[in-house]
């Protein structure tokens, strides 16, 4: 898990989720992008350390479930 690749993984996976997360959230606000806005303007702290967060937390297990997957085939 300290290979570059496997740090690779996880920003994309993070960033996808993350981009994700927030468009599922502004579908079920009605695509109304002003309470996305004030739920930023509110609490922005909130806001972005738990969007990093999990994040983060998705990209790690999704890519940890990855290398384990490709460590199982080259051991074949």
């Amino acid at each position: 898990m300290t290979s570059k690749a496997y740090w690779n993984s996880v920003r994309i996976f993070a960033i996808g989720f993350i981009i994700i997360y927030n468009f599922i959230m502004l579908a079920f606000d009605g695509f109304d992008t002003t309470s996305l806005v004030e739920k930023t303007t509110n609490q922005p702290l909130r806001f972005f350390i738990a969007n990093i967060v999990s994040g983060i937390i998705y990209g790690m297990i999704i890519s940890y479930f990855q290398v384990n997957k490709n460590f199982k085939e080259l051991e074949r």
